[in-house]
């Protein structure tokens, strides 16, 4: 298969993918909807990938690359998060690249990141509950 063909294959599977787990997502419940979310916005990042005016090695993405600091807190709003780093074909830092935007070079807590979804802010995570009821 040629090169512009398999992209154009690949970004059809991709951008098709993303759209049936964004339709999916909205059926479930709150808990779930994260997850097929998160596949669903993976899928989107390969379909951006194929298109993207970038070296064809920066086209492949291979992983989240987001990990997670601080595991054993007892509250999970107290566990950070952070990009991997802008090395390797890491989803997250290289779409975010793509996009000439902004990842997480620095730490993050998960409750702060948590409170920036707006469906979400009837669950609030612990710390975010507390953080909020002092305001």
């Amino acid at each position: 298969m040629q090169p512009r063909a398999r992209a154009r294959s690949c970004f059809s599977a991709a951008l098709a993918q993303s759209e049936q787990l964004f339709t999916a997502a909205a059926s479930v419940g709150p808990a779930s909807r994260l997850l097929v979310l998160f596949y669903g916005l993976s899928q989107a990042g390969r379909a951006i990938a194929t298109c993207a005016p970038v070296p064809a090695d920066k086209c492949s993405l291979n992983g989240h690359g987001i990990a997670a600091g601080q595991m054993d807190q007892s509250d999970l709003g107290s566990v950070t998060v952070k990009d991997k780093g802008a090395a390797g074909s890491q989803s997250f830092t290289q779409v975010a690249a793509m996009l000439g935007s902004r990842s997480l070079p620095d730490e993050a807590r998960l409750a702060h990141v948590w409170a920036s979804i707006l469906e979400v802010r009837l669950w609030p995570l612990q710390s975010t509950a507390r953080r909020h009821s002092r305001d």
